[in-house]
């Protein structure tokens, strides 16, 4: 088909209306923002609606993505299966237990492979679904959730979904399948994944809260749960993790629990959100607190074991503050006339010194030493891969590293990757500490901590969440920074977390306001420019979203480039650089749009002014001033002289093209 406004919910639109679908609504990113047409209370947008948005000449909905928030008698399963995440492994263990999906259409922007969602017809009278079934996979409802389709772009890697058929094979741009064509969910896989189909509790553990039970199956419903509802979340996952009930029984029946409160429209803001289920059990999980003893059903034996947990926390978290102090204490305070004298001799720190950047004409790193600095950006974006580069680097010129770890991932997995960034074994195993708890960090030696050139976090947010505290909450971010780094800022270290991106505004760090206030030296957003290749290489940008110490670049610019080239299979080389590298794929920031502005200058020689780019190709004008940049800077195009200002002036310079690798 033929592309004309520039928008996928433009040109997508009449595509889905022909092949009969409701519920069609318009995505910045992946976030919707009109109100009222999602969620278990939302409408079902109509053709007529969704066309009108679509076909408007005001307004920006016809620019943004296109997603479809399913019907009462759809569901979909989606499956991750990228960055370890284990979707693939939890989908064949589901099939291995209730029956062979049949093969349905599926839609994905990662190409070929496991990592998509699976569409199919619900029976009719199907009620709610668990909406996690497994690691890695979620379902996607009429009530939770929507799917962004076909013809929009992954707002992380730029990459564009499409719509695969039954065979596997990709359809062609324009065709869409209709929601007659998918294939209905087998009985089996329905009756599994229903939200009644619970065990009992009788015979394990009553749930009770202030002397009264919890009537589970009735704060499964919409509307059950109006007040004091923080209290019998909490006292229900106690209870479940004390329960003799499979882990995942007890997941799914605490964000039923969320997701019924959500749908309340009569419950004003709701406290929770999808996840916070289960963010409870693995707070209980990352306590340490063993499961299956045996828990008294009467209410007042589980308030005095509710009370007891509650004063071990508080013990805990007063011997972290006082571990935090200790450690601080070899660092006494300087007075100001110390600093003063300091400030005057030039021996305090004002540029960033940790972390190489290859062709930096001042020496210059990306952090700050003695200051928490971050990285956020997408999944996939190169955080870890970076960061890893980071830790090797440091570890290689005879630095310490401290890496807390709230991922959940296996040590096996961050030496391998330590290995594959370069890191000498000898290194690894003298200076490289691998932290998750507090008693980790009480069991170093005092004069180790002192020592300490790099920590790191992966990640902040459930960081946040392990010390009991909500992911965006102010004291929570202070709380972390003050426990987890702190004790070797102090001393000098370097401090480096990782967090995702969890807001409309993707230029927005996680949606947390105090995250950005809080980081203390550089904040960085990393964005994938090219995937990274076996025997290939990739590239992402790092663009400064804060800098405290005034020394990093200039805010809200793409300041550096980390590139990727592997040499095999695991080993990947890893260097950053101020300017964009020939043999890296040249885009570095947007994509694939600097060979868009060199194939249009080749057909149309101008010249051309940036706004004229950026209608021509149906971009962002940011997204073309960055591309444009890159391009001026690699000799690509020039600059004609004697322009007035604002008028064209690009022209593709002389010489030949070097388009990206694989254009």
């Amino acid at each position: 088909m033929k592309y004309i406004k520039g928008g996928p919910f433009a040109d997508g639109a009449p595509v889905y209306a022909e092949a009969g679908w409701t519920g069609v609504i318009p995505a910045k990113g992946k976030v919707v923002q009109l109100q009222g047409v999602t969620g278990g209370s939302g409408r079902q947008t109509r053709p007529d609606e969704y066309l009108s948005w679509a076909e408007a000449s005001t307004g920006s909905y016809y620019r943004q993505n296109l997603a479809l928030r399913l019907s009462g008698a759809l569901v979909g399963l989606d499956v991750d299966a990228y960055d370890g995440k284990p979707g693939a492994a939890s989908l064949a263990a589901l099939e291995a237990a209730h029956g062979a999906l049949p093969a349905t259409y599926s839609s994905t922007s990662r190409g070929p492979g496991p990592s998509r969602i699976f569409f199919y017809r619900l029976p009719a009278g199907t009620g709610r679904l668990n909406t996690l079934p497994g690691p890695g996979i979620e379902t996607i409802q009429h009530h939770h959730r929507y799917a962004v389709v076909w013809p929009s772009r992954h707002p992380g890697t730029q990459e564009t979904y499409r719509w695969y058929g039954p065979d596997g094979e990709r359809l062609e741009d324009g065709v869409v399948p209709s929601p007659d064509d998918f294939p209905e969910l087998p009985a089996g896989w329905v009756a599994a994944l229903s939200s009644d189909h619970l065990p009992a509790l009788t015979g394990t553990v009553v749930p009770v809260l202030d002397g009264e039970p919890l009537d589970v199956r009735a704060m499964l419903t919409p509307g059950a749960v109006t007040d004091g509802q923080d209290n019998k979340l909490t006292a229900l996952a106690w209870h479940l993790y004390h329960s003799d009930l499979p882990r995942s029984t007890c997941v799914d029946v605490l964000e039923g629990v969320v997701a019924a409160f959500v749908d309340n429209p009569a419950a004003g803001k709701a406290p929770w959100k999808p996840g916070d289920g289960l963010a409870k059990w693995e707070y209980l999980e990352a306590k340490g607190e063993p499961r299956g003893e045996v828990v008294a059903e009467d209410s007042d034996a589980f308030e005095k074991l509710v009370a007891q947990r509650v004063q071990k926390i508080r013990v805990e978290q007063e011997a972290r503050h006082r571990l935090v102090l200790e450690r601080e204490q070899g660092t006494a305070e300087k007075s100001v006339a110390e600093a003063l004298e300091a400030v005057l001799a030039g021996n305090w720190r004002v540029y960033p010194s940790v972390g190489t950047v290859a062709d930096d004409p001042n020496g210059h790193g990306l952090f700050y030493p003695g200051r928490v600095n971050g990285i956020f950006g997408d999944g996939s974006a190169g955080k870890t891969l970076y960061i890893t580069q980071l830790q090797a680097e440091v570890l290689n010129a005879g630095g310490i590293v401290v890496h807390w770890d709230f991922d959940h991932n296996a040590i096996e997995d961050q030496i391998q990757k330590l290995v594959w960034a370069g890191a000498k074994p000898e290194a690894i195993l003298e200076r490289f500490h691998s932290t998750r708890t507090a008693a980790d960090l009480e069991r170093m030696p005092s004069e180790t901590v002192k020592a300490v050139d790099l920590v790191t976090m992966d990640a902040l947010s459930p960081a946040i969440a392990g010390i009991g505290m909500k992911v965006n909450d102010s004291e929570g971010v202070d709380e972390v920074f003050r426990i987890y780094f702190t004790p070797f800022t102090r001393h000098g270290a370097a401090g480096v977390f990782i967090d995702h991106i969890g807001h409309e505004n993707t230029e927005r760090q996680a949606g947390s306001k105090r995250k950005f206030l809080a980081t203390q030296g550089a904040l960085y957003e990393i964005k994938l420019a090219k995937r990274p290749e076996f025997f290939g290489t990739g590239q992402s940008t790092l663009t400064l979203r804060k800098d405290n110490g005034s020394g990093a670049g200039k805010r809200n610019e793409v300041v550096a480039y980390v590139n990727y080239r592997s040499t095999g299979e695991g080993p990947i080389e890893t260097t950053v650089t101020r300017a964009s590298l020939p043999g890296f794929g040249l885009k570095q920031a947007t994509g694939q749009t600097e060979r868009m502005i060199i194939e249009l200058l080749q057909k149309e020689p101008g010249p051309w002014s940036k706004t004229q780019l950026a209608k021509a190709l149906q971009k962002k004008p940011e997204t073309v001033r960055a591309a444009v940049r890159n391009l001026l800077s690699s000799g690509e195009l020039a600059e004609l002289e004697d322009v007035p200002q604002n008028k064209p002036n690009l022209v593709l310079a002389d010489g030949p093209l070097m388009l990206p690798e694989g254009a």
